[in-house]
């Protein structure tokens, strides 16, 4: 976990991260490559501003902290902990839907509290940042969530770049992403949080579908039950806040052919499957109220002379990282290739 002097700077560098790696124009704007570049610039020296000087936007400061457990803040026991978190966020963006509201051309009151702020950056007479920002926003409907990323061209792939800084191992990572395109997983970003719609988190997946749902359609979703890939998200308000999420589809069915696999997946399955801890129930909570009696059910594997029971659940379907490195994108394939297989997906 990086440390920083406060949670509000914690915050604010947040956005800097979650930020365009580097400039891509957008496409078809009649907005010049250079004044691109020039919001570009004044958006990320916004930040760079607030991170450098925090006392010209935040007005009260808490020590910094993040939660240790993503899948369950609540177990931190802190619950004033997110609320600060969230105030910092709500706290930018708001300043920066001020900026964006220029290209609206909405009548904007400033704050009090942003005013600081708002006269150090100099946008009160910048014409040239007014022009642009009412063409972008204005006429050719930039999203907010874009606009405050600089992820000005809808058609890049910015977190593909974004998330290959957080690998750790920049060639594994590019390897993966490679497979993943050569094989038509389709890539889908997540500007916004999707619990509080705001920028405390952001992602990526890229994903196939398993199956339509009983209605004939199909509706994304990162949790849904009808596709396979892997998923990466960025959350601030973690201690760690990066994760790498394969996600599959029936594990339990698929599992029961254990012995069928090659070893890097049986090595993979081997090293990284939970194993049935025999206390959380979640395989059989559903049945519990027809049945009190109702057994629990495991898949028991044998590799390199060790038996395992492994859980048939596995965190509802999901292997999560930190990082990646060649050993667990080994994994990924493999893993994925299979359930290609099983669940018949054509190419």
């Amino acid at each position: 976990m990086t440390n920083y002097k406060t949670l509000e700077e914690r915050i604010v560098d947040s956005y800097l991260i979650q930020s365009a790696v580097k400039f891509v124009k957008r496409d078809k704007s009649k907005l010049s490559e250079n004044d691109q570049l020039i919001l570009y610039d004044f958006t990320k020296n916004i930040y760079t501003t607030i991170k450098n000087t925090p006392d010209i936007l935040f007005k009260e400061f808490h020590d910094d902290d993040a939660h240790p457990n993503r899948f369950n803040c609540s177990s931190y026991n802190k619950s004033y902990l997110k609320n600060y978190m969230r105030k910092a966020i709500k706290t930018i963006d708001d300043f920066m839907f001020i900026i964006y509201s220029i290209g609206l051309n909405n009548d904007i009151k400033i704050p009090k509290k942003y005013l600081t702020l708002y006269n150090f950056i100099g946008i009160e007479n910048n014409m040239k940042i007014h022009d642009i920002l009412k063409q972008f926003i204005g006429k050719e409907k930039l999203p907010f969530h874009n606009f405050i990323r600089c992820m000005y061209n809808e058609n890049y792939q910015y977190f593909v770049e974004i998330f290959e800084q957080f690998s750790k191992d920049p060639k594994a990572y590019k390897r993966l992403i490679k497979w993943l395109k050569d094989n038509d997983y389709i890539y889908v970003p997540f500007l916004v949080n999707s619990e509080v719609k705001n920028s405390e988190s952001c992602g990526m997946g890229f994903y196939k579908k398993v199956k339509n749902d009983e209605k004939g359609s199909y509706n994304f979703s990162m949790y849904g039950h009808w596709n396979i890939g892997l998923f990466m998200d960025y959350n601030v308000l973690i201690q760690e806040p990066v994760i790498f999420d394969l996600r599959l589809q029936s594990m339990r069915n698929i599992l029961e052919k254990f012995n069928e696999f090659d070893d890097t997946l049986k090595n993979f399955i081997c090293n990284y499957h939970a194993r049935c801890s025999g206390s959380c129930n979640y395989c059989i909570q559903r049945h519990l109220k027809k049945n009190k009696n109702v057994k629990k059910f495991t898949i028991i594997v044998e590799h390199n002379n060790k038996k395992l029971t492994l859980c048939p659940i596995h965190y509802v379907y999901t292997y999560c990282w930190n990082t990646l490195n060649d050993e667990r994108i080994n994994g990924i394939i493999a893993y994925l290739k299979l359930m290609e297989k099983e669940h018949d997906i054509k190419k």
